[in-house]
């Protein structure tokens, strides 16, 4: 039975209320802005189509006329129109792929809109959020279908890979402040450069195992039949046979759920108590509300955001690089661990619990193994490292990490945007406070965003229906990355010419210390 905050749910996801109410609370945020300082004597000094020369707030004595501001939104520029574009676009083809598509947004904010690569990820990561909420909401009633029961979000990898996530998140955005550009883009490209070929390499695994799949499940059909075109009691039930089996070779010894939940699985060597411990599973496994992974998630969050809030705000008089600084950065660090060891355990007593029951692990659950728990944790870390230091989007890292990892195509992406969600909602909610957001054109990006998810997630649905080919997820995220992978090369050589040419050192490395806060 399902509980009465399912139900609300499930009444709100059916209808494209979720989508009109994320679009209309937008406008809420508008009063806020958010400044740069860069003098200037007139608009040509800018050196920007999408910036002009402020006199009315000329500095005080000296020859400066003005400051160098960036345009407000409206009159919009056509390149700018060409940008909200291709971001409807862009977020079609990463919805359809699985991805809140904030990988792609901080190149298009940065080209088509004129701004910096900090406002570039602090708009992408906003639109995440956004794009993040609706797909969750839209996607609250879908089914592992490999299972045949259960959410598509697992929240055992999220409670175990968020920690270390936050971990190589703020050693990332240390080591961000201190290497050259020059260095952020060279490491950037050869990261995608090898995720674009293991996610290639992953969909065509997936292609021709569906492919040899799909071919044997003819020849059964074809051997079935009988010399009449008729079929026989014996190929009905061969047919009930595939239809029970797992996708997985592997997995063939396996227990298969059946998809009407209300169902009891009953096996003969089971006893009544197997029966009804494994009955409960699969309703602990089918609500999104599993408060005690829940609840530990929030912790680490408040934690968080407390935290970086204090460290990045000038009014709290702690300076940067100061004991205190350290200190509180190593509280980061040490409240990780202990939620990181906190969670092993709750996912340990799960396994365990389960294993004593009878529950047969199918693939892509958790089972608490130091191998399977290692590889996690070390992936995480890296992908959250990767992400702040060289601003690889978090879904071109994890996703392909997380299919390695056991997950189905459709699992991973669900859950990434999930860990997406959490990871960019503190991050954002800091810039926020610290008043680094221009919500004007955060919130064009969003709405753009939001209608391409919309048709992105309807897209996806049709073609796994259509297709019965997941595989085809996994090519359209390697062509996402394809695309960073091209565009993000073209936007930043340039800027890195007009240094040299300036005379700046490209490769020397910056005093972390000295640097304006990155919070």
């Amino acid at each position: 039975m399902l509980s009465k905050l399912d139900k609300i749910y499930i009444m709100l996801t059916k209808q494209w209320t979720t989508i009109f109410f994320l679009l209309f609370s937008l406008p809420l945020l508008m009063a806020y802005e958010s400044h740069g300082k860069q003098y200037c004597f007139d608009d040509q000094t800018c050196d920007s189509m999408f910036k002009y020369c402020d006199t009315d707030q000329a500095p005080l004595g000296g020859e400066w006329q003005g400051v160098c501001e960036h345009k407000r939104l409206f009159p919009m520029l056509l390149v700018e129109f060409i940008g909200c574009f291709l971001i409807i676009i862009l977020a079609i083809i990463s919805n359809a792929a699985g991805t809140a598509g904030g990988g792609v947004v901080i190149p298009l904010v940065m080209i088509f809109f004129g701004w910096d690569t900090k406002m570039g990820i602090s708009i992408s990561n906003f639109t995440v959020i956004f794009t993040a909420i609706a797909r969750y909401l839209l996607e609250f009633n879908a089914t592992d279908k490999v299972k045949g029961y259960g959410t598509v979000i697992k929240y055992d990898y999220i409670l175990l890979t968020i920690p270390p996530l936050k971990v190589g998140s703020a050693i990332g955005a240390i080591v961000n402040q201190i290497i050259p550009e020059l260095v952020i883009v060279i490491v950037l490209v050869a990261l995608l450069i090898v995720m674009f070929g293991l996610t290639t390499h992953r969909a065509v695994s997936l292609y021709r195992g569906e492919t040899k799949k799909k071919g044997e499940t003819h020849k059964m059909e074809v051997r079935d039949e009988g010399s009449d075109g008729k079929e026989t009691p014996q190929s009905n039930h061969n047919r009930e046979i595939r239809n029970d089996l797992p996708e997985n070779k592997h997995d063939v010894n396996q227990t298969v759920m059946p998809e009407d939940q209300s169902q009891q699985i009953i096996i003969d060597s089971q006893s009544a108590d197997q029966t009804q411990a494994l009955a409960q599973i699969i309703k602990e496994d089918s609500t999104h509300w599993q408060w005690k992974k829940l609840i530990v998630i929030w912790i680490m969050m408040a934690q968080l955001f407390t935290i970086s809030i204090v460290r990045g705000n000038s009014q709290s008089g702690i300076e940067k690089c100061s004991s205190l600084d350290w200190g509180l950065f190593a509280l980061i660090l040490i409240n990780s661990v202990i939620l990181e060891i906190v969670a092993i355990v709750m996912i340990k007593k799960q396994s365990d619990r389960r294993r004593r029951q009878g529950y047969k692990f199918l693939h892509g659950d958790i089972q608490c193994t130091f191998p399977i728990i290692s590889r996690l944790l070390i992936s995480s870390l890296f992908a959250g490292f990767s992400s702040s230091a060289f601003g690889v989007g978090l879904a071109l890292i994890l996703t392909p990490i997380l299919m390695a990892l056991g997950l189905d195509p459709v699992a991973s992406a669900a859950t990434e945007i999930y860990q997406a969600f959490y990871s960019t909602l503190t991050s954002t909610m800091i810039v926020i406070v610290l008043n680094g957001m221009n919500f004007e054109y955060a919130i064009v990006s969003i709405i753009m965003a939001i209608i391409g998810a919309a048709i992105g997630i309807k897209v996806q649905s049709t073609m796994l229906k259509r297709l019965g080919r997941p595989s085809i997820m996994v090519f359209l995220l390697a062509f996402c990355i394809l695309f960073c992978l091209v565009l993000i090369p073209l936007n930043a050589l340039p800027k890195l010419i007009k240094l040299h040419e300036q005379g700046q050192p490209l490769f020397e490395a910056n005093n972390y210390c000295s640097t304006v806060s990155g919070h």
